[in-house]
């Protein structure tokens, strides 16, 4: 389970969400309404802060999550198809990346299983060096795979790529992780027609990356 997951919400309607430390949430909204909505963003001036889809729910990452995301990714199955993270991946790079802060153009969200409340994997958008373009990374742990989480969670990125004003988004795969590909596919994305090489920090080596785009305007 999520260490810090919307179950220490208040439960009156529009009252302030709050961690377990205490620390209340900069959004007035309630458990109800979140689990019960069906497709919706919530915003804090220029930062999203929860989208809801069908099966699950994508939010922040906080710092108290570490363990949970540790649980979740330290699975060399599952990091040697990143390129930013380490293997072995230890307890230290989990609570590094659990502190990172929030930025409103690159958010980071926690992907929920809404009917367990379940850390399930972790998407995020990250701007290029073309300010209307955005790329998608994402990665679902082992439990949870099978069950159409990452499409889902995708498209709610593409979502909000788009509430963030992004009107192109891009995503890769290495050559031999082909579930990956198939994923980008069912979310419209386009394969380019040449590859590209990617660093994989867990494998130590660059590695050929399948690349694909989508137009979102």
């Amino acid at each position: 389970m999520v260490p810090a997951d919307i179950t220490a919400f208040s439960e009156g309607v529009g009252a302030r969400p709050v961690r377990p430390e205490g620390r209340k949430l900069p959004l007035p909204i309630s458990p109800s309404q979140i689990f019960a909505a069906s497709a919706s963003c919530w915003r804090e001036e220029e930062r999203i802060v929860f989208h809801r889809s069908q099966n699950l729910l994508l939010r922040p990452v906080w710092p108290e999550d570490w363990q949970a995301i540790y649980r979740a990714i330290a699975d060399e199955g599952i990091v040697r198809n990143l390129a930013r993270a380490p293997w072995p991946y230890e307890e230290q790079h989990a609570r590094d990346f659990a502190e990172l802060p929030q930025q409103a153009r690159s958010p980071r969200f926690l992907i929920i299983e809404a009917a367990t409340r379940d850390l399930v994997g972790c998407i995020g958008i990250d701007p290029t060096r073309d300010p209307k373009c955005a790329e998608i990374g994402y990665w679902i742990a082992r439990h949870a795979w099978g069950k159409g989480y990452a499409t889902e969670a995708g498209f709610a990125a593409l979502t909000m790529a788009r509430v963030l004003g992004y009107n192109r988004v891009e995503a890769g795969h290495f050559i031999d992780n082909p579930a990956s590909g198939r994923v980008l596919e069912k979310l419209g994305l386009v394969r380019k027609p040449e590859t590209a090489m990617r660093h994989s920090l867990a494998r130590g080596e660059d590695v050929e990356s399948i690349e694909y785009a989508l137009e979102l305007s």
